[in-house]
């Protein structure tokens, strides 16, 4: 399952709102709003908040929603790019 499902349907077997979710971790209902649509994923904080409300293993919300395993490879990728891609520019020009 993908971690925003798994993320909206912790939730609401809490019988929880976003608005009442996100009071309880410190972030805005619109973040929650996001990770449950999938627009964006929760930074380490915010999973281990999640994990300790709902009581579930970091393991399983990460292996299970691996969606955001990927994003962060890909995320990583990215910054080695770039650094690549300068370290180039600044080869070429001087």
């Amino acid at each position: 399952m993908e971690l925003n499902l798994i993320l909206k349907q912790e939730r609401q077997k809490l019988h929880l709102t976003q608005e009442q979710l996100a009071e309880k971790i410190f972030v805005s209902p619109k973040t929650v709003s996001n990770w449950e649509t999938g627009k964006t994923f929760p930074d380490i904080e915010s999973l281990i908040k999640l994990a300790q409300l709902y009581h579930l293993s970091l393991d399983k919300l990460l292996v299970e929603g691996s969606d955001i395993v990927k994003d962060i490879e890909k995320k990583t990728r990215l910054t080695s790019l770039k650094k690549y891609m300068w370290d180039l520019t600044f080869l070429i020009l001087f």
